[in-house]
C-alpha cells in the first residue's frame, strides 16, 4: 500500500531512512507486483520504477467461495 508513503507528512531520521530503503527496494527489484491501477502508477510516478518493471495482478477470491 502505498497510501504511507503518498499522503502522510513524516518527519525524523527514521522515517527519512525508512522511505530510503522502501524507494531503494522498489528501485533495484527486478520485477513489482501492483494489487490495483492506482498502485501501479504511484509505483511508476512517486518512486520512479519504469513501467516495463510492474505487474498488475489483482488479487481473487478463493475458488471456495465461488456461488
Amino acid at each position: 500500500d502505498m497510501g504511507s508513503i503518498v499522503f502522510e507528512q513524516r518527519e525524523g531520521w527514521r522515517n527519512s531512512l525508512e522511505l530510503y530503503r522502501f524507494r531503494r527496494g522498489l528501485l533495484r527489484a527486478e520485477r513489482v507486483i501492483a494489487v490495483s491501477e492506482a498502485t501501479r502508477r504511484d509505483v511508476e510516478q512517486v518512486i520512479g520504477v519504469p513501467p516495463a518493471r510492474i505487474r498488475q495482478i489483482y488479487s481473487a477470491p478463493d475458488p471456495r467461495f465461488a456461488a
